[in-house]
């Protein structure tokens, strides 16, 4: 059986036949960075989550295993927290986006965040295999676009809470207690 618990996913429990495993893989798994094109485009974008964009020309696959490793080991977090999607796409279908950030097809690899309200680009790749870099940018970009981030170092909110002013609430006035 192939499970983690941990996370919640599904626990393969079929035949030990090299093609249903593939089978029931194809089926349920999906992949960290998976690709984005014009055909699930709008199914990737509907929820409005900000994107991690891997822009690659169309042969280069050796980025996306970088830049996978990359999102595993630096962001992982905030992709199970739905802080943000991490897609790689092919420079050459996405061109105009390209050409809208100033950039061109010899400028790739290249990263950006796209939050639905403004972008911020990497275009240093190799950037990202810096310990931390990936982080830090995403973390920046994300901040600085307004986006709040549900990573678990962030403080909570509940330290912050005062009583209400408009319901009862447990009082200490000059020394006693009052309702």
């Amino acid at each position: 059986a192939i499970r983690d618990t941990a996370l919640g996913d599904e626990v393969y429990t079929g035949q030990n036949d090299v093609n249903a495993i593939f089978t029931w893989a194809r089926e349920n798994c999906k992949s960290l960075v998976p690709e984005m094109n014009f055909e699930n485009a709008e199914e990737m974008i509907e929820s409005k989550t900000p994107l991690l964009i891997l822009y690659r020309n169309s042969t280069d696959m050796e980025s996306v295993n970088q830049f996978t490793k990359a999102v595993n080991s630096e962001i992982r977090d905030f992709i199970q927290s739905n802080d943000i999607k991490a897609v790689h796409v092919d420079g050459a279908t996405f061109r105009n986006a390209l050409r809208f950030a100033d950039m061109t097809m010899e400028d790739l690899p290249l990263i950006q965040i796209d939050t639905f309200r403004t972008y911020n680009l990497l275009t240093n790749f190799t950037e990202v295999f810096q310990s931390g870099n990936l982080r830090k940018f995403v973390k920046e970009s994300l901040e600085q676009s307004g986006v709040e981030l549900k990573d678990e170092d962030r403080k909570s909110i509940y330290l912050k809470l005062q009583p209400s002013s408009k319901r009862y609430s447990f009082m200490v006035d000059s020394g006693r207690d009052e309702l």
